[in-house]
């Protein structure tokens, strides 16, 4: 870049860096679109799989309690020999179930008369 001397030099150097601004843009987009192209596939799972909804509150002491002692349990208690996938599957499957069963505890432990 060259050192600007006065004021027209100022405004095409602005004009010039708007122009390299938008172009730059336009190319962000076309890769944003690309990349939302590719994941379309993916994106029609999103129902089936739920995994990207929403939870609206943050997990329970017992439910992350639950959660670190299955991962111990699948991580480290189960066969070296079971494949890693295996591993994988079993602490997913766990972990849903037990976080329904807290759940279920959560809402019959205390209700109000």
């Amino acid at each position: 870049m060259s050192r600007i001397n006065n004021y027209e030099e100022l405004v095409a150097e602005r004009r010039m860096l708007e122009i390299k601004i938008t172009e730059q843009k336009e190319i962000l987009n076309e890769d944003l679109r690309d990349v939302r192209e590719k994941l379309e596939p993916l994106m029609a799972l999103r129902p089936l799989l739920n995994m990207f909804g929403n939870k609206g509150n943050r997990p329970s002491l017992l439910q992350a309690l639950l959660s670190t002692g299955i991962d111990l349990v699948a991580g480290q208690g189960l066969s070296p020999k079971i494949n890693w996938l295996a591993r994988l599957a079993i602490s997913f499957v766990s972990k849903k179930i037990a976080e329904r069963s807290a759940k279920n505890i959560k809402s019959t432990e205390y209700q109000p008369l």
